[in-house]
């Protein structure tokens, strides 16, 4: 189930220095935890650890389908 993102101005603070690799297990293991459920708390950890994968991130390329890259399936 997704949930849609806030786009108020109201953001975590982004950690540095970690790889988009690195950010993109957490983001896995909190899917894991929370079985796809996330409650106020862990929609905003989801929400911060999704901007600091993107800060990590190159840019997407298109793969040749089209698609683009996305944190829960970057490769």
């Amino acid at each position: 189930m997704l949930h849609c993102m806030s786009t108020t101005s109201e953001r975590e603070p982004v950690v540095p220095g970690r790889s988009a690799e690195e950010v993109n297990e957490e983001i896995r293991a909190l899917w894991f935890r929370t079985g796809g459920m996330l409650n106020g708390e862990q929609r905003r950890q989801y929400q911060r650890l999704v901007m600091e994968w993107a800060a990590a991130a190159p840019e997407p390329r298109e793969r040749p389908d089209g698609a683009r890259r996305h944190p829960t399936n970057a490769a």
